[in-house]
């Protein structure tokens, strides 16, 4: 039509009323949730004139430059996730608070006072329970010090049973080095009298043992190895352990620590401390299972 005006719009010119079309079926947005306003081109009766007359540069470098860029975009982002991680951490470590003020502190109450030893190990089941149940066992719980000062003051009550309740927790806050040998010298004290079998039967102290052989640096705590191995080789005298062992994984574990102990030879051109202890220990174990699985399988006679 010959009275339409002229319009360019990316390049293209089209009159007027075809730039009407094009726009509608064309809208041009920029949304962003982080407080940007939404622009949206109006219908084509309330076009700004600048749009409508082919544009003003300056007008188009003052919106580009209001526009934000790849990078604002990803500064921004990132500051949003990190307070949100913020809130999050700040709301866990309130949970964690209310959870610690409210069931460990009256327990650690009850440990401190220490009316008699049957109280005193009840307390540290609870103890160790309530810890699973608030995420609060491992190495990195924050109060951790807090715990293992207390535990290890009951040590030197030279109750057996109790003993055993104490190595339990103290090993599940992943100690290492002289702590965790010290721990381990204990139970290895304890495991050399066969009255306790029962104990370490019903406390369920194997696993944690297994745990330290499976989980924690050779290298570092070959001696607390040694003591570890110790009192699973006493242990395992009594058919039930041993069947307990083969049950927890103990024969891949074990064929793991030879396997360690032998690159660690290779890799320092020498036996670690102890090693060569540690491998009788281990294959002394070893030919217990093998023995137990042959016992096993042999077909009755009757």
């Amino acid at each position: 039509m010959m009275g339409d005006s002229m319009v360019k719009i990316n390049g293209i010119c089209l009159t007027e009323s075809n730039a009407i079309g094009h726009l509608k079926s064309h809208p041009l947005q920029l949304t962003y949730g982080g407080g940007f306003r939404e622009i949206q081109e109006q219908e084509a009766a309330s076009l700004p004139s600048h749009l409508r007359s082919g544009g003003d540069q300056g007008e188009r470098r003052l919106r580009a430059m209001s526009c934000p860029n790849s990078s604002d975009l990803s500064s921004l982002e990132t500051n949003t996730v990190s307070k949100a991680n913020l809130q999050e951490k700040d709301t866990d470590s309130e949970v964690d608070d209310i959870f610690w003020n409210t069931r460990i502190v009256p327990i650690l109450h009850e440990l401190e006072k220490g009316e008699n030893t049957e109280t005193v190990c009840a307390a540290c089941t609870q103890l160790h329970h309530a810890l699973e149940e608030g995420n609060m066992l491992g190495s990195k719980f924050k109060r951790r010090s807090i715990l293992l000062k207390t535990l290890y003051k009951l040590v030197d009550v030279g109750s057996d049973s109790l003993s055993l309740k104490l190595a339990k927790i103290i090993l599940a806050l992943k100690v290492s080095r002289k702590n965790l040998l010290n721990v381990c010298k204990l139970v290895f004290k304890i495991s050399r009298n066969e009255k306790n079998d029962y104990l370490i039967k019903n406390d369920g102290i194997l696993e944690s043992l297994l745990e330290v052989l499976r989980n924690e640096d050779l290298q570092s705590n070959t001696e607390a190895f040694l003591y570890c191995m110790g009192t699973i080789k006493f242990i395992s005298g009594n058919p039930r352990f041993l069947n307990e062992m083969i049950s927890k994984g103990a024969v891949e574990i074990l064929m793991n620590l030879i396997k360690q102990i032998n690159e660690n030879t290779k890799e320092c051109s020498t036996c670690l401390p102890n090693s060569g202890h540690l491998l009788v220990q281990v294959s002394i174990l070893l030919e217990k299972v093998r023995y137990i699985k042959l016992v096993l399988t042999v077909p009755s006679t009757s």
